[in-house]
């Protein structure tokens, strides 16, 4: 049966019924809810299969339209708009209605940390090259969602982006503390031990009190490294992440900027949907692009020259590091070993942030 005569039949079901009705093929008795209820246990659901040309040729595509990209080899979701489509590939963990952001487990090992030889871009500020040794660490697959945001602190959503057609774009306009306080109440809410503190005792956890929610912006704090629970990766860690287990790749998970990252050559000015690029070779997603990151570390103008283990920055300073370049970056800025810095008071709709754990 050609394609007219499928939709010409389905035309007279409906015109025969209430729109409101249900169908259900393979079977005599629909799920309630839903209003197509294909069932069989010996086939499947083939979704249209075209490739990527194909697919950016469809007219006004609708929020939540699902394709097979053969170029890519995956499913895609649209999660923009019609007029402004944002494609995002469905991993193989998730679900239509579940996009979360888990956690990769990422070996421990040794890399070269700063501006490699072969990097056109260096600066000097991501000078000397030196060893850095990491222990196994957990770091997020991309950044925390405008959706996790939401459903962890509640209130308005912070994000300049804000939109309901977007809860998968990333959170930002988000500061390092509202970053902690973030980390601190997912960490209790999955019974793990908060990771920030307002004493070096690590008896008061910072943006709690009692049993009441703040944001403080400001203050003290102190991290227990012994505590399990969700917290800003080191710059360190951040950068091992992002190479993704390459010594040669000038972003994350390729030289190509384009391929892993948005900036402001085909953002079109706009954060987009988590994992709508290419990941590296980790498994992270936006580790070049879309927003700035957040990570522990306190700002210092060059590296120290000597081999290092587990490092995490200077022990004082006036501003915290942020990693990775964002949606309104060149590409440059958007260099695995490019660094930047901002007071930690500091809100912008270019800055947000991933999660990190210690194992």
């Amino acid at each position: 049966m050609n394609h007219a005569r499928i939709i010409a039949l389905l035309l007279i079901v409906f015109a025969s019924h209430d729109m409101a009705a249900q169908m259900v093929m393979g079977g005599s008795s629909p799920d309630p809810s839903a209003l197509l209820d294909l069932q069989s246990t010996g086939k499947g659901l083939l979704p249209p299969r075209m490739t990527t040309a194909q697919r950016n040729a469809i007219a006004l595509p609708a929020t939540g339209l699902i394709v097979y990209n053969t170029d890519e080899g995956g499913l895609q979701i649209n999660l923009g708009t019609p007029s402004a489509p944002s494609w995002r590939r469905l991993a193989v963990s998730e679900t239509l209605t579940t996009l979360g952001t888990p956690l990769a487990t990422l070996p421990g090992g040794t890399f070269s940390m700063g501006c490699t030889s072969g990097d056109p871009g260096c600066q000097s500020n991501e000078s000397p090259v030196r060893s850095v040794t990491l222990s196994a660490f957990q770091i997020g697959e991309s950044e925390v969602t405008q959706a996790q945001w939401l459903s962890v602190v509640g209130g308005a959503n912070p994000a300049y982006f804000a939109s309901p057609l977007c809860p998968q774009c990333p959170v930002e306009q988000v500061s390092w503390y509202d970053a902690a306080v973030f980390c601190n109440r997912l960490s209790e809410a999955q019974g793990l031990t908060p990771c920030y503190y307002s004493d070096a005792g690590y008896t008061q956890v910072y943006g709690k009190s009692g049993s009441t929610w703040s944001l403080p912006n400001t203050g003290t704090l102190y991290w227990n490294p012994t505590a399990k629970g969700y917290r800003l990766p080191t710059e360190a860690e951040w950068e091992y992440a992002a190479r993704g287990g390459s010594a040669t790749d000038l972003y994350s998970g390729s030289s190509t900027p384009t391929n892993v990252g948005w900036h402001d050559a085909n953002s079109g000015s706009t954060t987009k949907a988590a994992k709508g690029l290419f990941p590296n070779g980790y498994g992270l997603y936006d580790m070049s692009g879309n927003v700035w990151e957040w990570c522990w570390d306190w700002y210092a103008t060059n590296y120290p020259s000597s081999a290092e283990t587990n490092p995490s920055g200077p022990s004082t300073g006036s501003n915290r590091v942020q990693r990775g370049g964002a949606w309104n970056s060149t590409s440059q800025l958007c260099r695995v070993a490019y660094r930047l810095d901002a007071t930690p008071a500091y809100r912008f709709r270019s800055i947000g942030f991933r999660l990190a754990r210690t194992l």
